[in-house]
C-alpha cells in the first residue's frame, strides 16, 4: 500500500485498509529507510494535550487576568524532569519532549484565556494506555490541569471524515517467525552476508499492523532514516535496488 497521512497520522490509512479489506497478511514488510538493517519492532508514540484555564484581561490591567502560561511553569519544570528520569533508565526505554505550547487569547493585548502544552511520550514495549494515564495524573497532580490523549478529527483527500486515537503501541516481532528468517535469508542470499537485525527509535506503520492486528511485521528498506525529513534526503541507487531484490526473495520464501 502507498500510505497517505503517515506523518501525521501513524498507521490509520493502513487501519482503514485492513479494516475495510479485511485483509489479513501473513507478513508486512514497512519499506521506510533502514540502511538495508532489518527491524523487528520499535517504540510506540502518544501524543498528549495537557490544558491550563486561565481568566483574560486586557494587557494593560494584566493583574485583573489570570495568566495561564505562568501557571505552567511548575508543570514544565516537572515535564523536564520525568524527561531526564526517562532518559536515564537503562536498555529500552520511553522518552518525553514538550513539543508546542499555544494559547487562546482575544488579543496579542490581552492576557490569554487558556493555554496549551502538547507532549510527545514515546512508548517503549508494554507501556499501556493506563500505564501513561498515571503518569499524566501523578504529573499532574495538586495543578489545574487537565490532559488527554490527542484525539484529532480530520478528513482525507477524498472526503473520508476520520477520529485518531494518538496512542501507538510499541512493538516486537520474534527473531523466529517465518518473516524474520524469510528476510535474514534473502539478506545473506542477495549480499552475501549476515544482516544487521536492530529496533527502531522512530515510529512507523507497523504501530498498526503489529501493534494493533498482531500481523508479523519487520521494517526495512534502502536510505538512511537519520536524514528523514532534511533538506538533503537521499537514496542511493544502489541500496535502492539492493532492496528491492531482496523485498522480492522475502515474497518467495513466505
Amino acid at each position: 500500500s502507498a500510505s497517505a497521512m503517515e506523518e501525521d497520522y501513524d498507521g490509520e490509512a493502513v487501519r482503514l485498509l485492513l479494516e475495510k479489506s479485511g485483509l489479513r497478511p501473513r507478513g508486512v514488510v514497512i519499506c521506510e529507510p533502514t540502511s538495508l538493517k532489518i527491524a523487528t519492532g520499535h517504540r510506540g508514540r502518544a501524543l498528549i494535550e495537557v490544558h491550563m484555564q486561565g481568566k483574560s484581561a486586557h494587557g494593560s490591567i494584566p493583574e485583573l487576568g489570570i495568566n495561564p502560561v505562568y501557571k505552567l511553569r511548575e508543570l514544565i519544570g516537572r515535564i523536564e524532569a520525568l524527561a531526564d528520569e526517562l532518559s536515564r533508565r537503562s536498555g529500552e526505554h520511553g522518552s518525553l519532549a514538550l513539543t508546542n505550547i499555544y494559547c487562546s487569547t482575544a488579543s496579542n493585548n490581552s492576557v490569554p484565556q487558556d493555554a496549551t502544552i502538547i507532549l510527545d511520550r514515546r512508548l517503549a514495549l508494554g507501556e499501556s494506555e493506563e500505564l501513561i494515564g498515571r503518569e499524566m495524573n501523578a504529573l499532574l497532580a495538586g495543578s489545574d490541569a487537565t490532559w488527554c490523549f490527542s484525539d484529532i478529527r480530520d478528513k482525507t483527500w477524498c472526503g473520508y471524515e476520520f477520529l485518531f486515537h494518538s496512542f501507538l503501541p510499541a512493538w516486537e516481532v520474534s527473531r523466529e517467525d517465518p518473516l524474520v528468517k524469510a528476510a535474514v535469508s534473502s539478506y545473506d542470499a542477495q549480499m552475501g552476508a549476515a544482516p544487521d537485525v536492530i529496533k527502531l527509535g522512530a515510529c512507523t506503520n507497523g504501530v498498526t499492523t503489529a501493534g494493533v492486528y498482531n500481523l508479523p511485521t519487520i521494517v526495512f528498506g534502502p536510505g538512511d532514516m537519520t536524514l528523514a525529513h532534511s533538506r538533503n534526503e537521499c537514496c542511493s541507487v544502489e541500496e535502492l535496488v539492493a532492496a528491492t531484490a531482496i523485498q522480492a526473495g522475502i515474497c518467495l520464501r513466505m
